[in-house]
């Protein structure tokens, strides 16, 4: 079987590239893909060539970072660890690598096929986890999240495995997801007294407007937590979103989200890092406590990334996201 990664070298130009057996003997683990899940906020903003968020070279890049892998050889490993076991990484789409033990974050023994498909949102669960532990959210909480892609849906399911109700505004919601609170994103939601009484609204869109409703859902002193990025797609907005009326009379808090310590280190010095955050993450998935399957029900042949690419772009598929099925 070919052995290979995927490349973005520009907008919708997606190339496969041989890996080569000597790549993969600098480290000590190596491991080949079981599946790999498209992130799609991420990689379609790639796919399409949106600006990058910071100054760099754009292209050519590697694409992807949910790959659960099956342990084939190891050299040396503190880790306890065996070939045949399972280890959740940040590896891009590709067929094989080499690791360390720092690379790997989560590992996982006798585990079902379709829990090792699920396994892989678990960083997409962590992102909607992350916007949670950074609003300070507490059970009582009112919750609204703008804009329902992957991350939306994820944080979704977590505020409800934490005995919440979540409010969603979004005009692209799936039908088949039975949520008590599903609002539009219009102003008509804000006339059904909505406005002003959200203790948190997580926003996971680029779209300043949308930016402006969760400035407008959100109550006095509380706080807007952003996965999106507001400003880098679409039109300026209509509202000034420093405006006093938000600022200064509602004394709101904005946060981004996203960023986490991956360092090993004690709970006494860092309590919520990457690795433990993981962790309990992927014992949700696989205890039945959140729902995957309507994230990742789509499944691709390993040959066909551009294939879910055009798909999500065009939002040809009813679910939130796809997976690539390697092994």
């Amino acid at each position: 079987m070919d052995q290979f990664y995927y490349e973005l070298l520009g907008p919708r130009n997606l190339v496969k590239k041989e890996i080569l057996i000597r790549d993969l003997a600098d480290k000590s683990i190596q491991a080949e893909t079981v599946y790999s899940l498209v992130s799609p906020g991420t990689e379609i903003a790639a796919w399409k060539g949106l600006p990058p968020l910071r100054p760099s070279k754009q292209y050519p890049r590697l694409i992807g970072y949910c790959n659960i892998a099956r342990v084939t050889k190891i050299q040396h490993t503190n880790l306890d660890l065996k070939p045949g076991d399972y280890i959740l990484t940040h590896q891009s789409h590709r067929s094989c690598f080499s690791v360390n033990d720092e690379d790997i974050i989560c590992s996982f023994r006798d585990v079902s096929d379709n829990d090792l498909k699920r396994l892989t949102a678990t960083y997409i669960f962590h992102l909607g986890y992350m916007a949670l532990l950074n609003g300070s959210y507490f059970p009582g909480d009112r919750v609204a999240i703008v804009a329902y892609g992957a991350i939306g849906y994820a944080t979704a399911q977590l505020v409800k495995a934490f005995g919440g109700e979540p409010y969603i505004f979004s005009d692209h919601l799936n039908s088949s997801d039975a949520f008590m609170h599903v609002c539009k994103k219009s102003d008509e939601a804000l006339s059904d007294g909505l406005e002003s009484c959200f203790d948190i609204v997580i926003n996971n869109s680029n779209s300043w407007d949308d930016h402006i409703l969760s400035l407008k859902l959100s109550r006095v002193k509380g706080c807007v937590v952003m996965n999106g990025f507001p400003g880098r797609e679409g039109d300026l907005a209509g509202e000034n979103p420093l405006a006093s009326k938000f600022f200064y009379d509602k004394q709101l808090t904005l946060k981004h989200s996203g960023f986490v310590f991956e360092g090993d280190i004690s709970p006494a010095d860092i309590r919520y890092n990457l690795k433990r955050n993981m962790e309990y993450l992927s014992q949700l998935i696989l205890l039945n406590k959140v729902e995957v399957d309507k994230l990742i029900c789509s499944v691709y042949d390993r040959s066909q990334l551009d294939h879910l690419y055009k798909d999500l772009e065009h939002r040809e598929i009813q679910n939130y996201s796809g997976v690539l099925k390697w092994g």
